[in-house]
């Protein structure tokens, strides 16, 4: 039975609750993944954790799950997820072992730091965009727009001030390419050396059996980080890729909301 509107954290009628409802989004996480530790302190961050190495299937799950109850939760699953979150930053500290990019060795890293919660947000804002116009409908600018700031307000659990992101998909994306262009993100050995975990191909069995969540990933990167991980993409593939995305995107409209919407949001509906 559905839960009555009202109890939730978040309005149900908002952009971020239909665009996240659908699973196919999903499939863009793998590059929201690589854009995150295409930053060297945040590759330091997860490398130290070691958490992504030792598990990286239950690490993935986790953070999936995570996403998820904050958005469709109650304000107190919300805010116990959030809670967790937070204390896991406040652990998180380090120093960079090697230069990349801007970032010279030796700059300490804090999960907290506001310039490094921002980047992570932005991956996963643009991300969610970018798998949603893929796999499921295009959205027009004002709904991109708006998606921006109902994110900002999921965000704001996690101490991400709101000011810290531009307010506009244009300004994330200007955001995203200037972060690029600065080399504040740069591609570097260890990012490289994680990039097979956030995708599960880290093993020769794993490469075979997630080669389609690795070529999809490939395809959706920006062009600098997918030269900067060392990608190459054939034609072949990428119309592959293209027609699998066709193929989705005519299909779920028509498929039952079990197989294309994850649970919470079903029974929030």
């Amino acid at each position: 039975m559905s839960k009555e509107r009202g109890i939730f954290q978040f309005d149900p009628e908002s952009t971020m609750w239909e665009v996240n409802r659908y699973r196919p989004v999903l499939l863009a996480g793998g590059r929201a993944l690589h854009m995150q530790i295409a930053h060297p302190l945040i590759a330091q961050a997860v490398k130290d954790s070691g958490f992504l190495e030792r598990n990286p299937r239950k690490r993935l799950q986790s953070t999936a799950r995570a996403g998820i109850d904050l958005i469709y939760g109650t304000p107190e699953i919300s805010h116990a997820v959030a809670d967790r979150i937070n204390t896991i930053h406040g652990l998180t500290q380090g120093v960079l072992e090697e230069t990349t990019g801007a970032h010279p060795a030796g700059e300490r890293y804090d999960a907290r730091d506001q310039k490094l919660l921002a980047w992570v947000a932005a991956t996963l804002i643009d991300s969610s965009i970018v798998g949603y116009e893929t796999f499921v409908k295009s959205l027009t600018d004002e709904e991109k727009d708006k998606y921006v700031q109902d994110t900002k307000k999921l965000f704001s659990l996690v101490n991400l001030e709101p000011s810290s992101l531009p307010s506009s998909y244009k300004g994330l994306t200007s955001y995203i390419h200037e972060m690029i262009d600065s080399e504040q993100v740069k591609v570097g050995g260890l990012a490289r050396e994680l990039a097979p975990y956030t995708i599960l191909s880290h093993a020769r069995i794993s490469r075979i059996l997630m080669y389609g969540m690795r070529t999809i990933t490939i395809y959706l990167l920006p062009k600098e980080l997918q030269e900067q991980f060392g990608y190459t993409m054939p034609a072949w593939e990428k119309e592959l890729v293209q027609k699998f995305a066709s193929a989705v995107k005519k299909s779920v409209p028509h498929l039952p909301s079990l197989v294309v919407e994850f649970k919470q949001s079903r029974d929030a509906h």
